[in-house]
């Protein structure tokens, strides 16, 4: 099976799935446990216009818990944002329950990958300026 250009930075261990609908393209990241999805969610369906990453943990069960990544003005940058989570989260995982030479739990992991992918706190603050 030969990989595409867009499939060439993503974690082996995640797969790549485009969903269409009449107004817009869906891009989901699946982990092959199948227990953690991140989902690009275009513009068009998003409160603020922009492109939103999110991750579910468990998804599709009564499990499951969703939590926002990340939201930024470019398709591209999204797909970057969701793929820097995938490589982090499987630098962190250790398998269900965790690893005993230091890898982590499911939960942990993700919120290992969350921490990094999330903006920092100087998004959105004054900096100072050079006049003052």
């Amino acid at each position: 099976m030969s990989r595409s250009m867009d499939d060439e930075d993503i974690p082996t261990a995640w797969e790549r799935t485009v969903h269409e609908t009449r107004t817009a393209e869906f891009v989901d990241y699946v982990h092959a446990s199948g227990d953690v999805r991140l989902r690009v969610t275009p513009p068009e369906n998003t409160d603020d216009g922009a492109y939103a990453v999110g991750v579910t943990l468990f998804p599709h069960t009564d499990l499951a818990e969703e939590y926002d990544v990340r939201t930024v003005a470019s398709g591209r940058r999204a797909e970057r944002i969701a793929r820097d989570f995938a490589g982090l989260f499987d630098g962190a995982y250790g398998g269900p329950g965790g690893a005993s030479d230091g890898e982590m739990a499911l939960e942990n992991a993700v919120a290992y990958a969350l921490e990094r992918t999330r903006p920092t706190e100087a998004v959105g603050t004054d900096l100072p300026s050079r006049d003052g």
